[in-house]
């Protein structure tokens, strides 16, 4: 599960970077809710490796 949260990050922080060239913010925000779900999906996996 790890793999796959870590290339949604991955994806969705380079889509970050060329949505800024456009100065859309309401695509910003999408980009950034998809990160954080990324980021929930890795969240129990950090917790297992830092225990």
């Amino acid at each position: 599960m790890s793999g796959r949260s870590r290339g949604v990050i991955a994806a969705v922080q380079g889509a970050q970077s060329a949505v800024r060239a456009y100065g859309s913010l309401r695509m910003l925000s999408l980009m950034a809710m998809c990160e954080i779900g990324g980021w929930a999906l890795r969240a129990p996996q950090i917790c297992l490796d830092e225990g």
